[in-house]
Protein backbone atom coordinates (compact mmCIF):
# COMPACT_ATOMS: atom_id res chain seq x y z
CA UNK A 1 0.00 0.00 0.00
CA UNK A 2 1.02 3.81 -1.04
CA UNK A 3 -0.29 6.07 0.91
CA UNK A 4 -0.12 10.26 -0.29
CA UNK A 5 -0.65 12.76 1.72
CA UNK A 6 -0.65 16.69 0.68
CA UNK A 7 0.92 19.31 2.44
CA UNK A 8 -0.90 21.97 0.78
CA UNK A 9 -4.26 20.05 3.13
CA UNK A 10 -2.78 19.79 6.54
CA UNK A 11 -4.55 17.48 8.52
CA UNK A 12 -5.92 15.78 5.64
CA UNK A 13 -6.25 11.85 5.92
CA UNK A 14 -4.41 11.53 2.68
CA UNK A 15 -5.13 9.02 -0.41
CA UNK A 16 -4.06 5.10 -0.59
CA UNK A 17 -3.00 3.36 -3.54
CA UNK A 18 -2.73 -0.78 -3.05
CA UNK A 19 0.35 -1.93 -5.21
CA UNK A 20 -1.42 -4.97 -6.25
CA UNK A 21 -5.15 -5.90 -7.09
CA UNK A 22 -5.66 -8.16 -3.97
CA UNK A 23 -3.22 -9.86 -1.32
CA UNK A 24 -3.66 -13.37 -2.96
CA UNK A 25 -2.96 -11.64 -6.41
CA UNK A 26 0.52 -12.13 -8.53
CA UNK A 27 0.15 -8.82 -10.14
CA UNK A 28 1.78 -5.61 -8.92
CA UNK A 29 4.43 -5.46 -5.97
CA UNK A 30 3.48 -7.84 -3.24
CA UNK A 31 4.89 -7.30 0.40
CA UNK A 32 5.64 -5.01 2.92
CA UNK A 33 6.64 -1.56 1.08
CA UNK A 34 9.62 -0.44 3.25
CA UNK A 35 11.01 2.43 1.35
CA UNK A 36 10.39 5.02 -1.37
CA UNK A 37 12.29 7.79 -3.27
CA UNK A 38 11.83 10.19 -6.05
CA UNK A 39 13.42 10.91 -9.08
CA UNK A 40 14.93 13.89 -9.09
CA UNK A 41 15.07 14.89 -12.36
CA UNK A 42 11.12 15.72 -12.40
CA UNK A 43 9.79 13.17 -14.90
CA UNK A 44 7.84 12.09 -12.41
CA UNK A 45 9.27 8.59 -11.89
CA UNK A 46 9.13 7.14 -8.11
CA UNK A 47 10.36 3.78 -7.04
CA UNK A 48 9.03 1.68 -3.92
CA UNK A 49 11.50 -1.08 -1.77
CA UNK A 50 9.35 -4.08 -0.83
CA UNK A 51 10.40 -6.69 2.00
CA UNK A 52 9.23 -9.40 -0.81
CA UNK A 53 12.41 -8.32 -2.80
CA UNK A 54 11.30 -6.28 -5.33
CA UNK A 55 11.75 -2.65 -6.76
CA UNK A 56 8.89 -0.87 -7.98
CA UNK A 57 9.11 1.87 -10.88
CA UNK A 58 5.74 4.10 -10.42
CA UNK A 59 4.15 6.97 -12.36
CA UNK A 60 3.85 10.06 -9.82
CA UNK A 61 1.11 11.22 -12.68
CA UNK A 62 -1.79 8.54 -11.89
CA UNK A 63 0.91 6.10 -9.00
CA UNK A 64 0.62 2.91 -11.57
CA UNK A 65 3.46 0.52 -12.10
CA UNK A 66 5.48 1.25 -14.49
CA UNK A 67 7.98 -1.80 -13.84
CA UNK A 68 9.03 -4.04 -11.28
CA UNK A 69 12.72 -5.03 -10.83
CA UNK A 70 13.89 -7.89 -9.11
CA UNK A 71 16.81 -10.06 -8.33
CA UNK A 72 17.87 -13.35 -9.88
CA UNK A 73 17.89 -16.81 -8.07
CA UNK A 74 21.77 -16.93 -8.87
CA UNK A 75 21.57 -13.29 -7.34
CA UNK A 76 18.42 -12.44 -4.91
CA UNK A 77 18.24 -9.06 -3.47
CA UNK A 78 16.29 -9.56 -0.48
CA UNK A 79 14.54 -7.61 1.40
CA UNK A 80 14.78 -4.08 0.32
CA UNK A 81 15.28 -1.39 2.84
CA UNK A 82 16.48 1.62 0.98
CA UNK A 83 16.55 3.06 -2.93
CA UNK A 84 18.02 6.47 -3.58
CA UNK A 85 18.35 8.08 -7.46
CA UNK A 86 21.37 9.51 -9.33
CA UNK A 87 21.23 13.03 -9.58
CA UNK A 88 20.57 12.64 -12.72
CA UNK A 89 17.88 10.62 -12.48
CA UNK A 90 19.64 7.84 -15.27
CA UNK A 91 20.49 5.07 -12.05
CA UNK A 92 18.82 3.65 -9.00
CA UNK A 93 20.46 2.45 -6.17
CA UNK A 94 19.58 -0.22 -3.82
CA UNK A 95 20.29 -1.98 -0.45
CA UNK A 96 18.47 -4.81 1.49
CA UNK A 97 19.12 -6.48 4.45
CA UNK A 98 21.12 -9.98 4.77
CA UNK A 99 23.12 -8.67 1.87
CA UNK A 100 26.22 -7.40 1.23
CA UNK A 101 26.13 -5.28 -1.64
CA UNK A 102 24.15 -1.81 -2.42
CA UNK A 103 23.40 -2.53 -6.03
CA UNK A 104 22.92 -0.48 -8.72
CA UNK A 105 20.36 -0.40 -11.37
CA UNK A 106 20.07 0.83 -15.23
CA UNK A 107 16.43 2.25 -15.23
CA UNK A 108 16.82 3.77 -18.78
CA UNK A 109 17.23 0.71 -20.92
CA UNK A 110 17.51 -2.60 -19.06
CA UNK A 111 16.78 -2.63 -15.60
CA UNK A 112 19.77 -4.97 -14.65
CA UNK A 113 21.91 -5.06 -12.15
CA UNK A 114 25.12 -2.67 -13.89
CA UNK A 115 27.23 -3.53 -10.51
CA UNK A 116 27.41 -4.11 -6.48
CA UNK A 117 29.45 -2.00 -3.89
CA UNK A 118 30.74 -4.23 -1.52
CA UNK A 119 29.64 -3.68 2.28
CA UNK A 120 29.65 -5.84 5.63
CA UNK A 121 26.08 -5.83 5.67
CA UNK A 122 24.68 -9.73 7.07
CA UNK A 123 21.87 -8.56 9.34
CA UNK A 124 18.11 -7.81 9.16
CA UNK A 125 18.96 -3.54 10.37
CA UNK A 126 19.25 -1.21 8.07
CA UNK A 127 22.41 0.17 7.18
CA UNK A 128 21.72 3.42 4.78
CA UNK A 129 23.59 5.28 2.30
CA UNK A 130 23.81 8.16 0.73
CA UNK A 131 25.22 9.87 -2.50
CA UNK A 132 26.38 13.09 -2.82
CA UNK A 133 24.52 16.14 -4.68
CA UNK A 134 26.56 15.76 -7.36
CA UNK A 135 26.33 12.08 -7.76
CA UNK A 136 30.20 11.19 -7.42
CA UNK A 137 30.34 9.39 -4.58
CA UNK A 138 28.79 6.94 -2.56
CA UNK A 139 29.10 6.52 1.69
CA UNK A 140 27.72 3.95 3.59
CA UNK A 141 28.28 1.76 6.79
CA UNK A 142 28.66 -1.97 7.66
CA UNK A 143 27.67 -3.77 10.58
CA UNK A 144 31.69 -3.49 11.70
CA UNK A 145 31.77 0.11 12.31
CA UNK A 146 33.63 0.67 8.97
CA UNK A 147 32.63 4.25 6.80
CA UNK A 148 32.85 3.06 3.40
CA UNK A 149 32.86 5.44 0.57
CA UNK A 150 33.13 4.75 -3.56
CA UNK A 151 33.75 6.25 -6.56
CA UNK A 152 30.56 6.49 -8.59
CA UNK A 153 31.94 8.62 -11.79
CA UNK A 154 35.07 5.72 -12.13
CA UNK A 155 33.29 3.45 -14.61
CA UNK A 156 35.40 0.57 -13.41
CA UNK A 157 36.21 -0.83 -16.49
CA UNK A 158 40.20 0.43 -16.49
CA UNK A 159 41.44 -1.93 -14.00
CA UNK A 160 40.97 0.94 -11.39
CA UNK A 161 38.81 0.38 -8.06
CA UNK A 162 35.58 2.05 -7.15
CA UNK A 163 36.86 2.23 -3.56
CA UNK A 164 38.40 5.78 -2.19
CA UNK A 165 37.68 5.10 1.22
CA UNK A 166 37.74 2.31 4.60
CA UNK A 167 38.02 3.04 7.79
CA UNK A 168 36.88 2.25 11.34
CA UNK A 169 34.99 4.92 12.22
CA UNK A 170 32.86 3.24 14.89
CA UNK A 171 32.79 0.10 17.93
CA UNK A 172 29.26 -0.76 16.34
CA UNK A 173 27.30 -1.05 13.68
CA UNK A 174 27.43 2.23 11.38
CA UNK A 175 23.32 2.79 10.56
CA UNK A 176 23.18 5.66 8.82
CA UNK A 177 25.76 8.16 6.68
CA UNK A 178 24.91 10.81 5.02
CA UNK A 179 26.90 13.80 3.47
CA UNK A 180 26.23 17.72 3.96
CA UNK A 181 24.08 19.40 1.46
CA UNK A 182 26.91 21.45 0.67
CA UNK A 183 29.52 21.49 2.77
CA UNK A 184 32.67 19.24 3.33
CA UNK A 185 31.39 17.04 6.01
CA UNK A 186 29.71 13.83 6.64
CA UNK A 187 28.18 12.31 9.48
CA UNK A 188 27.48 8.74 11.03
CA UNK A 189 25.73 7.40 13.60
CA UNK A 190 26.42 3.54 15.01
CA UNK A 191 24.21 1.34 17.14
CA UNK A 192 21.87 -1.64 17.01
CA UNK A 193 19.42 -3.16 18.48
CA UNK A 194 20.30 -5.49 21.07
CA UNK A 195 18.78 -8.26 23.48
CA UNK A 196 20.50 -7.64 26.80
CA UNK A 197 20.52 -9.75 29.75
CA UNK A 198 21.64 -8.98 33.41
CA UNK A 199 23.69 -11.62 34.03
CA UNK A 200 25.76 -11.49 37.54
CA UNK A 201 28.70 -13.88 37.49
CA UNK A 202 28.01 -17.16 36.10
CA UNK A 203 23.98 -18.67 36.40
CA UNK A 204 22.98 -22.69 36.36
CA UNK A 205 20.00 -23.32 34.39
CA UNK A 206 18.26 -26.36 34.29
CA UNK A 207 16.15 -27.32 30.91
CA UNK A 208 13.30 -29.96 31.12
CA UNK A 209 11.63 -31.26 28.29
CA UNK A 210 9.41 -34.15 28.27
CA UNK A 211 10.15 -34.91 31.12
CA UNK A 212 13.57 -35.64 30.58
CA UNK A 213 15.84 -33.66 32.59
CA UNK A 214 19.04 -32.47 30.35
CA UNK A 215 22.25 -31.25 31.70
CA UNK A 216 22.70 -27.63 33.55
CA UNK A 217 24.46 -25.06 31.15
CA UNK A 218 26.65 -22.51 32.82
CA UNK A 219 26.27 -19.10 31.08
CA UNK A 220 29.04 -16.59 31.02
CA UNK A 221 28.13 -13.17 30.21
CA UNK A 222 29.90 -11.60 26.87
CA UNK A 223 30.09 -8.13 26.57
CA UNK A 224 30.69 -6.65 23.41
CA UNK A 225 31.36 -3.05 22.55
CA UNK A 226 28.03 -0.75 22.92
CA UNK A 227 28.32 2.54 20.74
CA UNK A 228 25.56 4.06 20.43
CA UNK A 229 27.37 7.80 18.46
CA UNK A 230 26.78 10.32 16.30
CA UNK A 231 29.77 11.44 14.57
CA UNK A 232 30.68 14.64 12.13
CA UNK A 233 33.34 14.16 9.90
CA UNK A 234 35.55 16.70 7.62
CA UNK A 235 36.30 15.78 4.52
CA UNK A 236 40.16 17.19 3.49
CA UNK A 237 41.04 18.41 -0.14
CA UNK A 238 39.71 20.83 -2.75
CA UNK A 239 36.00 21.01 -4.11
CA UNK A 240 35.12 19.65 -7.40
CA UNK A 241 32.33 21.18 -9.51
CA UNK A 242 30.23 18.57 -11.49
CA UNK A 243 27.74 19.73 -14.12
CA UNK A 244 24.58 18.06 -15.84
CA UNK A 245 24.09 20.05 -19.04
CA UNK A 246 21.16 17.39 -19.89
CA UNK A 247 19.32 19.02 -16.28
CA UNK A 248 20.21 22.60 -17.59
CA UNK A 249 17.76 25.31 -19.47
CA UNK A 250 18.99 27.75 -21.02
CA UNK A 251 16.94 31.31 -20.28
Amino acid sequence: MIKIYYTSRPGSDGEEYPTTPTRKSKEGQKGVISCLAFNPDRSGLYATGSYSQSIGLYDERNNKLLFLLRGTPNEPIGGVTQVQFSPDGYYLFSASRKNNNINCWDIRNSGEILYGLQRQGDTNQRLSFDIDHCGKFLITGDQEGKIIAYDLANPNDDGVPRLVLKMLGHKDAVSSTMFHPYSPLIVSCSGQRRFDYLINGNIKIDFTDNNSKLDSLEIKSICNDIDNSLKIWKVEGNYEWHLYEQNLNQS
